[in-house]
């Protein structure tokens, strides 16, 4: 504030990731404790861009269900948008997508704008647990030069960081084996009743969380996320199935 002006502030005001937005204020006479309010509402059209893009935000990325975690799963909500065959055994299940009718190793990906596309085989190459993501942008058409490499579309993501305060989250996920209905299988063994109603022996645990905080106050943060999946289960077989056949 400079003397003799009066102060303006600006309020409400949401910058998402790959967006602009502009703040106009004017230097206006006035005494000391005079104190003018701007409140901003988040406007409908970025007048500064001109892709096409959704934004992710942190709300739907933490309240909205995800099949396998897979945050790139967030980015069937744009238009034009549907899953798309593995095209890598290696990367199945992080962001294969098909936009408007390309296939799944079109999609480039940045993680806090570094490039975070496989030269071979195309498609993302580090896969980011659904802790450690704080929201993205998926640009589906007419995205800028930055986000070249790729004619499909273009995914940024950004991650959670560190601050002067510790925080944390924490999750988990199981599906006991007390808690699985029975189900009818075949008994060829038995010619009175071929089938019967056992309780397939399956388990699974997906579990993980979240840390963050402070190295050196104001200056260094750190932040630390990860999660696991451990999954338990077998299929039973007839001795009969595994004898040789006799001509």
């Amino acid at each position: 504030m400079a003397p003799g002006f009066s102060t303006a502030e600006a309020k409400d005001v949401v910058l998402q990731v790959g967006a602009t937005t502009t703040q106009n204020f004017t230097l206006k006479p006035g005494s000391v404790s005079e104190i003018i309010e701007v409140t901003s509402a988040v406007p409908l059209v970025d007048q500064q861009k001109t892709d096409v893009s959704t934004n992710i935000t942190p709300q739907q990325i933490q309240q909205l269900p995800l099949i396998g975690r897979d945050i790139a799963d967030l980015a069937y909500l744009s238009p034009g948008v549907k899953s798309a065959d593995s095209y890598d055994p290696t990367k199945n299940r992080y962001a294969i997508l098909s936009v408007n009718g390309e296939g799944g190793r079109n999609v480039n990906v940045t993680v806090n704008g570094v490039d975070n596309k496989d030269n071979t085989v195309g498609g993302p190459v580090m896969q980011l647990p659904a802790e450690a993501v704080q929201e993205f942008q998926i640009s589906t058409q007419r995205f800028s030069a930055v986000n070249g490499r790729s004619e499909g579309a273009a995914i940024n993501v950004i991650t959670k960081s560190g601050s002067n305060n510790y925080h944390g989250s924490a999750f988990g996920f199981f599906r006991e084996q007390a808690l699985n209905a029975a189900q009818k299988l075949p008994d060829p063994g038995n010619a009175t009743t071929p089938f019967d109603y056992k309780t397939p022996p399956y388990s699974r645990q997906w579990f993980g969380g979240s840390i963050g905080g402070p190295i050196k106050k104001d200056k260094l943060f750190a932040f630390f996320a990860m999660e696991r999946q451990r999954e338990h289960t077998s299929i039973a077989e007839s001795p009969t199935r595994l004898r040789s056949s006799t001509w």
